[in-house]
């Protein structure tokens, strides 16, 4: 098995058992404690300890790896780095919303090769290898077929620290393209969405690596086009904004975001 073989096995492991961890915890969520981070920013301890089990399983067996983690930063090294998002939705998990997921990437060198999003809800597990497709729960995935602005359904997120404008103007050119539009609290779950055919378009104007970089890979791997996070060298550690579509409507996605997309 080669090592990539093997880093994939640990991810799944990894996420599997942080998304038990993290699903116990929902389902006694008054049990939790909430902080909060900055506007409309929570956290409690299940995004911890979740992803403290996720960077125990992967350290277990890759201890030469490093990690870039929303809770606990950037430890190690970045030549082989996972990168985590313990519960993207957070929001979502504390008011009791099971919409909800557990986000990984593996990332050598600066390329993302192993993406993973788990809904541990739903039981509901993506996939992807750089260069070999998107699964969902070991079924090959694909984005959908829709070549037509107004039969599209983009997901969309917003970040407090984005100018209100920049997000309204982006929104009011899609829907006059005749795009319907969804917001619902989880950009892990939207691209992977996305990547499965449910959703024809994802836009954050401004999101972290942790949020977008497994989804990205994972749309891209199931044919879709996607932005490339760390264009012209942005670093991970910096927001950034990101976009994945159905190939059929990257024109449009291009068009009213002012983002590129590869495909």
């Amino acid at each position: 098995m080669s090592s990539t073989e093997r880093r994939l096995q640990a991810g799944i492991e990894a996420v599997r058992k942080g998304g038990a961890h993290a699903l116990g915890l929902f389902n006694r969520r008054d049990e939790l404690v909430i902080e909060k981070k900055g506007r409309q920013d929570l956290v409690s301890r299940a995004d911890r300890e979740t992803e403290t089990i996720i960077r125990d399983v992967i350290s277990a067996q890759f201890p030469e790896d490093g990690f870039l983690g929303e809770e606990y930063g950037s430890t190690g090294g970045t030549d082989r780095l996972w990168i985590i998002d313990p519960i993207d939705g957070t929001s979502n998990y504390l008011q009791g919303i099971p919409y909800w997921g557990i986000l990984l990437a593996y990332v050598e060198n600066g390329r993302p090769l192993l993406s993973f999003t788990y809904d541990a809800c739903r039981d509901e597990l993506w996939t992807a290898e750089a260069g070999k497709g998107a699964k969902r729960n070991e079924k090959p995935i694909h984005c959908a077929g829709t070549d037509k602005a107004d039969e599209a359904i983009m997901a969309l997120s917003f970040n407090f620290k984005t100018d209100p404008e920049v997000y309204t103007t982006m929104l009011a050119a899609a829907i006059r393209k005749g795009i319907d539009h969804r917001r619902i609290g989880s950009t892990a779950l939207k691209l992977a969405y996305v990547a499965d055919g449910r959703f024809d378009a994802s836009v954050s104007m401004l999101t972290n690596a942790w949020d977008v970089v497994p989804g990205l890979l994972l749309v891209k791997e199931a044919g879709g086009c996607i932005t490339d996070f760390t264009a012209g060298g942005h670093p991970l550690t910096k927001p950034a904004p990101a976009a994945a579509c159905a190939p059929g409507i990257r024109g449009v996605i291009e068009e009213i975001t002012g983002l590129t997309l590869d495909g």
